[in-house]
């Protein structure tokens, strides 16, 4: 952490992190992770673990983003579908959004997002609206650190962030290019 002085600060965290997202009153920070399978709480004052959560079931990992509500009431989290090799239908690989109680964390819902391997998510339409950048990949079957990842359909999707009913999916090209990150208006 930088502090207004200019100072850093450190602190090791458990996790495999990607994002920190901070809550809008200055409570707990929450720390997405990428593909781990742990998300940490820490206090952005002090710097100090205040917990360590895991995905929201088996067989889901981070996906690196998550954003507040407005009302700083709710915590929505991208989780991508523990990575393997495409089954040839895309539904198959689907990440999810996850609805966590910003006071304890816990689950209060979750819902498809609609694309495969989510990782940023944004609100917009005046918190009414989630859209969510989906990298659109899947292993080939071959894991080896440097392969190239297989690009079966990248995407944006537009979700009513009460519901999660799908409102609209923009498909990108097949191929090498992901789509991994999103400028919204609010």
């Amino acid at each position: 952490r930088l502090d207004p002085d200019g100072n850093l600060r450190r602190a090791l965290m458990p996790v495999r992190g990607h994002q920190i997202v901070l809550h809008p009153d200055g409570g707990l920070a929450f720390f997405n992770s990428i593909e781990g399978d742990r998300f940490c709480l820490f206090d952005p004052a002090t710097l100090e673990l205040a917990g360590v959560l895991p995905p929201h079931r088996p067989g889901f990992v981070g996906a690196g983003h998550a954003v507040y509500a407005p009302a700083g009431d709710v915590l929505y989290v991208l989780e991508r579908r523990t990575p393997g090799p495409y089954t040839g239908t895309p539904a198959d690989h689907f990440g999810v959004v996850v609805v966590r109680d910003a006071a304890t964390f816990g689950v209060r819902d979750a819902f498809s997002c609609h694309g495969i391997g989510p990782h940023d998510i944004a609100l917009t339409d005046g918190g009414r609206t989630l859209a969510v950048a989906n990298y659109g990949s899947t292993d080939w079957g071959d894991t080896a650190e440097g392969a190239p990842p297989n690009v079966v359909e990248p995407s944006v999707t537009l979700l009513d962030a009460a519901t999660g009913a799908l409102r609209r999916k923009v498909v990108g090209s097949a191929g090498r290019y992901e789509i991994r990150h999103l400028a919204c208006p609010t």
